[in-house]
């Protein structure tokens, strides 16, 4: 009985320890995940060309001013930005992106074929905002966080693999200058082999580029499971959005104006909309649809509040295990207590037949006491060792295996539960003295 108590408070000791630590730990990662997942990001769009996922295109008409107006004074806003698109080609296909380490180049992807990645994806320049931290979600960076960042399959289509501190991408891009107001035409058919019928028109704009160049630090590449509210994933790159703006009025400044255009700077299809609290999104998405029904709205808040929902309930689970064990080895312990009575009052008349006085009795319980604390202690630290590395199946402590806390806190933590485990067991003889 004595060896099993002392086991089984010693494997509860080590396991409140470790779930502690592991629960403080998984909070903090939750923290951190939907704070640089989400970014309070929203993404609008008018989608007067129907695209079936609401992504940014160049075709579709522009907001009109007194729908951004209404948008700025919703509550819980924060800041609102217009979205552009550049790109690498205008069907000139003697296009190059160089990436150089320092002044050396390294690579130059050619984009000479119908068929190429960066040819069939021809919007591949993109603006960022200081909201979205996209350097804290890199897997791969340096030390400049205000540069560019490579999406994932860009990166692997131009043979880029790890960042250096000097690293640079120089390519000619062409940025939207202007717009026309225009029509498209849909066409649909059944079948592939079938003859594209017609199925009505929509308005939209078509967009007049210029083309500038681009020679800026590459900060790092994002993963691949990115996936950006505006444009999803594929084959490109996001730029500092007031690079993207100095780079629009380095087209403007340069066009030769046309009848009927309008200057493209501070109006788009699409905007990015930030929001000061992650309380605020489902009323400024509902606010939003309420000023116009044909507008789509795109984030990313559902589906990681549902994620963050199903960690909160296992580490629920993980607590209600460690409680029951926890209880388990107090119950034990208790028993012991209460079993190790009847020991206790043998010794009391061995002593007082055998001439012990009281302070001598309580010297041997006090070091009976000792054996206890020793015991739980050595057993208890060996087990949270133990599982500090390997974890409790497949709960295991995050970054590499080390302790949330400092690890003479956990040390000194087991002793003090040791402590009150080896009380509580000699607590009847401490009373009966």
């Amino acid at each position: 009985m004595f060896f099993t108590t002392i086991l089984i408070s010693a494997i509860s000791v080590s396991s409140l320890i470790f779930s502690i630590s592991f629960i403080s730990q998984i909070n903090q990662y939750w923290d951190k995940t939907m704070k640089n997942a989400i970014s309070n990001e929203i993404c609008i769009s008018t989608n007067s060309t129907k695209d079936v996922h609401g992504l940014f295109s160049e075709e579709d008409i522009f907001f009109d001013d007194e729908f951004l107006s209404k948008l700025i004074n919703l509550e819980g806003m924060q800041k609102t930005y217009p979205f552009y698109a550049g790109k690498l080609n205008m069907n000139e296909l003697n296009q190059s992106v160089k990436i150089y380490e320092g002044s050396t180049q390294i690579i130059e992807y050619p984009i000479t074929e119908e068929e190429d990645y960066l040819t069939s994806y021809q919007n591949a320049v993109f603006p960022y905002y200081p909201e979205q931290k996209l350097y804290e979600l890199c897997e791969e960076n340096n030390s400049n966080k205000t540069g560019v960042y490579l999406e994932y399959h860009f990166a692997q289509v131009i043979g880029i693999t790890n960042i250096t501190e000097n690293m640079r991408i120089k390519c000619n891009v062409y940025v939207p200058v202007a717009a026309v107001d225009t029509t498209y035409e849909v066409y649909f058919a059944k079948n592939p082999e079938d003859d594209m019928n017609l199925t009505g028109t929509y308005p939209g704009e078509r967009l007049i580029y210029e083309q500038v160049k681009l020679d800026l630090p590459i900060s790092g590449i994002l993963p691949a499971s990115y996936d950006d509210t505006a444009v999803g994933s594929g084959y490109h790159f996001f730029i500092p959005y007031e690079t993207m703006e100095q780079y629009i009025n380095m087209g403007i400044s340069q066009h030769q104006e046309e009848e009927n255009n309008e200057y493209i700077t501070k109006k788009s299809s699409c905007y990015k909309v930030f929001v000061s609290d992650f309380k605020y999104i489902e009323k400024i998405k509902d606010g939003i649809m309420n000023m116009s029904d044909s507008v789509t709205v795109r984030d990313g808040y559902a589906n990681l509040e549902a994620m963050q929902n199903a960690s909160q309930d296992n580490i629920s689970y993980l607590k209600f295990c460690m409680i029951i064990l926890f209880t388990v080895a107090l119950v034990l312990i208790i028993m012991f207590s209460f079993i190790h009575k009847k020991d206790a009052e043998s010794d009391y008349y061995f002593y007082n037949t055998h001439g012990l006085s009281k302070c001598e009795r309580k010297i041997i319980t006090l070091a009976e006491m000792l054996i206890i604390f020793a015991s739980i202690s050595i057993l208890s630290i060996i087990t949270m060792n133990i599982l500090t590395i390997t974890g409790i199946g497949d709960y295991k402590l995050l970054n590499n295996g080390a302790l949330t806390y400092s690890y003479q806190y956990t040390i000194f933590l087991c002793l003090i539960l040791s402590a009150l485990m080896s009380v509580i067991g000699e607590s009847v003889l401490l009373l009966k003295g």
